[in-house]
């Protein structure tokens, strides 16, 4: 890390220490390890901040909720609706055991959470959580390919898919 970047990061911890004295001895160690240059010790300073996700690991997660979204909304105007098990058509989250699919689940969550976006996949009363419990990576780039597949037919209209375009696009289900 250059002077540059230290020299601001000191000040960062020197404002928030001024701020928080009930933090001041926290720190005052960040400071001290940044104006020494103690570069063992950098981790510490950045411990908390996760390494970045990648654009197209983002640009995979809102295929699968945008998917989601229309397999959602196609359900609720199925006249029938008792003949799809809401098991099977509910956004199951990603494997909280995998240190990739953890980073999927947190925006995921992010997304839908924070930024309200993509709700009626979460306001489904089956719906339990953002971890599938289970490795789901490779099931969705089925379901995507399923999908994408199904989006280049003229018949396709989203939020209109019927009972066998659903079970097409998540053919690993049954």
């Amino acid at each position: 890390m250059d002077k540059f970047n230290r020299l601001t990061l000191i000040n960062q911890f020197e404002i928030l220490k001024a701020l928080n004295p009930n933090e001041e001895k926290y720190y005052a160690e960040k400071i001290e390890i940044l104006t020494e240059g103690y570069e063992y010790h950098y981790s510490e300073i950045f411990e908390n901040i996760s390494d970045p996700l990648p654009e197209e690991d983002s640009r995979f997660v809102l295929d699968i909720l945008n998917m989601y979204r229309d397999i959602t909304f196609s359900k609720n105007k199925l006249k029938d609706i008792n003949s799809i098990d809401n098991y099977y058509i509910q956004f199951k989250g990603f494997d909280f055991n995998s240190s990739t699919e953890f980073k999927l689940a947190l925006y995921a969550q992010f997304f839908i959470e924070k930024l309200n976006r993509f709700q009626e996949i979460v306001e489904d009363s089956d719906f339990n959580t953002f971890n599938s419990h289970k490795p789901m990576r490779g099931t969705y780039i089925k379901f995507l390919e399923n999908y994408n597949d199904l989006k280049s037919t003229n018949n396709y209209q989203f939020g209109n898919l019927s009972y066998e375009m659903i079970s097409k696009v998540l053919s690993l289900w049954w």
